[in-house]
């Protein structure tokens, strides 16, 4: 079961970094297909990476009081819609039904690119 409990971090954060979404299908539709139930382990360990994906989403960085993001879109399983915490509280950011990023003109959007790299892979040792 540990392909199925623990694998969804490992295809995220593959996909983040070479950019392609269907590394996160094909983990998605192999364990829809075993008509596995996720037990309270599998729940949990799926679960543990949750925060990392969602801050990845949209990759929002901080400098000289400029709010930016790098959003990175996962495929059909990204939300339309979240927020980005920003100093005068929680901004929404939407992708339109085109995947251009939708975002308050204060907000300034950036492609996600290999600068993003070290804000990725913080945690990782290599």
């Amino acid at each position: 079961h540990w392909y199925s409990d623990s694998v969804a971090r490992v295809m995220t954060f593959c996909a983040s970094i070479a950019g392609d979404t269907s590394r996160i299908d094909a983990w998605a539709e192999s364990l829809e297909a075993s008509g596995r139930v996720m037990s309270d382990h599998g729940l949990a360990a799926a679960g543990q990476g949750v925060p990392w994906i969602t801050a990845r989403l949209w990759n929002a960085t901080l400098s000289d009081g400029v709010v930016t993001i790098a959003p990175i879109h996962f495929g059909r399983r990204t939300p339309d819609s979240g927020q980005v915490l920003t100093p005068d509280g929680p901004v929404p950011v939407s992708w339109d039904a085109d995947g251009r990023v939708v975002a308050p003109d204060h907000i300034r959007v950036v492609p996600p690119s290999l600068a993003a790299l070290p804000a990725i892979a913080s945690g990782v040792r290599k």
